[in-house]
Parts: C-alpha cells; structure tokens; sequence
C-alpha cells in the first residue's frame, strides 16, 4: 500500500497543486519532500533520486499508475528479493558446502533482472533523449521568484524542520 499512497500524495496531490510554479521545481519539490518523508539519512539521497524518477515519469505520462508500479517495483526489489538475495550470498560466502544450486539461481535471477532493468531504462533513455524535454508552459503561471514560494513558505518550512529533527533523532544527535 507504500507506494499507492505515497505516489498519490507526493506525486499526484503535490505535483497537480505546484505545476502551475513550473515543472523543474514541481518535480524538486516532489523529489526533496518524498526523501525527506522516509525520515533517516541512509533513505534519503536514493529516494530523493528516485523521487525525480516518479515525478518526472507522471508528469510526462500524466498517469499516477506508472509511477506507482515503479514504486511498487523498487519496493520489492529492495526489500523482499534482497532478503533471498543477502540470504543466498551469505550461503555461498561461508562456504560451497552450505550452498547449493537454488541460492546460485538466487543470485543468477536477481542480478539478471536487475541489469536487463537498467539497460531497458537506458536504453529508453537514450532512444528518446531529444522527446525529453518539461516545456509546460501552458499551464506555468509566472511568479516573481517561484521558488521562494515553494520552498519557503510557513507549512514547507515546518515540514522540512520536522523532517531534518527525525533524521538527527534516528542518528542519535539528538535524543529524547
């Protein structure tokens, strides 16, 4: 349910009300409040990539359901097949006779889906790297200077302040 929600909320409810500052601090914005959001430090530069990725995908696409199945995607990749992935390394690693053929076809199949994923996603990229553009000018609307309206009005501020307080809790540089 993670991804369903968090998608809807930091792609489809944010984007849809900041779009009209611009697509590029959409997305930033999108982006920085979703790494954030996961609350701990180890979380927060991979999510806050792979917030871009989402909110770049909906934007183009206008469909929440692709930045959704991303999500759900990574999710399970990062949590449950790692399990057996980390499991089936640990085997190997303390020696063959612990393993057997099913971890080395563990590790085969998880690293095989994740390099055919990679070079679809580059090759993607590369093939439409001229389409990939966020000209949505149409729906912009001009602010004097957009990014201080986003980025520091009174709701983002508490928000990035109670965010960055979790962080240095969950690293022990403050406690309670």
């Amino acid at each position: 349910l993670a991804p369903i929600f968090e998608e809807i909320f930091f792609r489809k409810l944010l984007i849809d009300r900041t779009i009209k500052d611009g697509a590029t601090l959409s997305i930033l914005l999108s982006a920085l409040m979703f790494a954030l959001f996961h609350g701990n430090l180890s979380q927060f530069f991979y999510a806050c990539l792979l917030g871009l990725l989402f909110a770049f995908v909906y934007i183009k696409t206008g469909k929440i359901i692709y930045s959704i199945i991303l999500h759900a995607f990574v999710n399970f990749y990062g949590s449950v097949a790692s399990v057996f992935f980390t499991a089936s390394v640990k085997n190997i690693s303390q020696g063959l006779n612990i393993a057997n053929m099913g971890d080395i076809g563990i590790i085969a199949i998880y690293l095989a889906i994740l390099v055919i994923v990679w070079f679809i996603g580059l090759y993607e990229i590369i093939k439409n790297y001229k389409k990939i553009e966020l000209n949505d000018s149409k729906r912009e609307v001009f602010l004097e200077n957009p990014a201080l309206t986003v980025f520091f009005n009174v709701g983002m501020v508490l928000f990035v302040l109670y965010h960055i307080f979790k962080i240095l809790m969950s690293l022990k540089i403050i406690a309670i």
